[in-house]
């Protein structure tokens, strides 16, 4: 029963990462979009932190996953400093650009063409090497892929 369990948790965290990026976690803090759109960061001891602005959207987390990048449901582009000791939050820009966007985010290391369902493993050298055909969302979890595809009519992880 608690693999069941574990599993159907895994598949609505799958769904939900393909439409955005809900959950983003690095060495330090976890982040998640939480009741009402609040960020939330939840430390590996179990404490955690809100920032009580509704946030639209989780953009990025840097490399050394010690900067965060939020959008704010205003529009507003944050970028969190991720230190337990004294997390700071700054605005990057009150309107940001595509620019903007792209300085800060980070590509994943997968792709999901929503059309043709077809997952691709971005290459070093910024090829794709194709993964599945009939993938319906995917997620990483440090450095591995989870993805839910589709076979003979069934949805499998």
């Amino acid at each position: 029963m608690k693999r069941f369990c574990a599993l159907i948790a895994a598949l609505a965290l799958l769904a939900v990462s393909a439409c955005a990026e809900p959950v983003l976690s690095g060495s330090v803090y976890t982040a998640y979009l939480g009741e009402n759109n609040h960020l939330y960061l939840v430390d590996r001891e179990g404490g955690s932190r809100l920032l009580r602005t509704p946030v639209r959207d989780l953009v990025a987390l840097n490399e050394a996953a010690d900067h965060l990048y939020c959008l704010t449901a205003s529009g507003t582009l944050y970028e969190i400093t991720m230190d337990p000791a004294n997390p700071k939050t700054v605005i990057v820009s009150s309107a940001p650009t595509e620019d903007d966007l792209a300085a800060v985010a980070v590509p994943l290391p997968y792709v999901l063409q929503p059309d043709t369902r077809e997952l691709s493993l971005r290459q070093e050298d910024g090829t794709l090497l194709p993964l599945s055909a009939g993938a319906v969302a995917a997620a990483l979890s440090g450095e591995n892929i989870y993805y839910l595809a589709e076979e003979n009519g069934a949805t499998v992880l």
